[in-house]
């Protein structure tokens, strides 16, 4: 009785400690994402348009790092400081929301619906505004992919020409280079899949 009674209690225990450890875990996975100090400013490369609108530049912010990734699209949205650079941005754009999975690195932007019925279309045009966007975010700590999302809907496109229910990563193409007439006749190389719908 007494060996039975000793077993139970050890069963108890180890049962008592897994209980434990999956509530620690649990409490872990519900913490917030904080990709960099909050209390800190942090020096980021935004990618607007060039001026002839075809390729895309960067232009360096300090923000702060309270709500980061949310700060850091607000900057984008409200355009470029200097002459040489173009917004990429439609008018009235705003982030309704973002949503981040630590796990693959992925960061989906929901955008509200100015963000497409604003946008001003053409293949080149849209290029410049999904990209300026992942370029930007895709240099931030913890993400790798970013994901597009119009007031909580996944669309096919923002202007006809780019998949928006795949996730984008940085690309270096769309970029401006240092020597730009070496590619005036080059094109893009990103994959452009027309699509049939065009909205919400």
């Amino acid at each position: 009785m007494l060996f039975l009674k000793a077993r139970r209690q050890r069963l108890a225990v180890i049962v008592v400690l897994i209980l434990i450890f999956s509530l620690s875990v649990f409490v872990l996975q519900r913490e917030e994402y904080t990709p960099v100090d909050p209390e800190e400013e942090h020096e980021v490369e935004l990618f607007f348009s060039t001026s002839d609108g075809m390729y895309l530049d960067t232009e360096v912010r300090t923000i702060p790092g309270e709500d980061f990734y949310l700060q850091v699209l607000q900057e984008l949205i409200e355009g470029p400081e200097s002459d040489e650079l173009g917004p990429t941005m439609p008018e009235d754009s705003e982030v309704i929301s973002l949503e981040h999975d630590s796990g693959d690195e992925r960061l989906v932007v929901n955008f509200n619906e100015d963000w497409q019925l604003n946008h001003w279309g053409g293949s080149t045009g849209e290029r410049l505004t999904i990209y300026s966007a992942v370029n930007t975010l895709s240099l931030l700590p913890g993400v790798s992919e970013v994901g597009f999302e119009i007031e909580g809907e996944e669309v096919s496109s923002l202007a006809g020409h780019l998949d928006l229910t795949a996730s984008y990563e940085f690309s270096e193409d769309i970029v401006r280079q240092d020597e730009p007439e070496s590619r005036d006749n080059e094109e893009y190389d990103i994959e452009i899949e027309d699509t049939e719908e065009n909205s919400l």
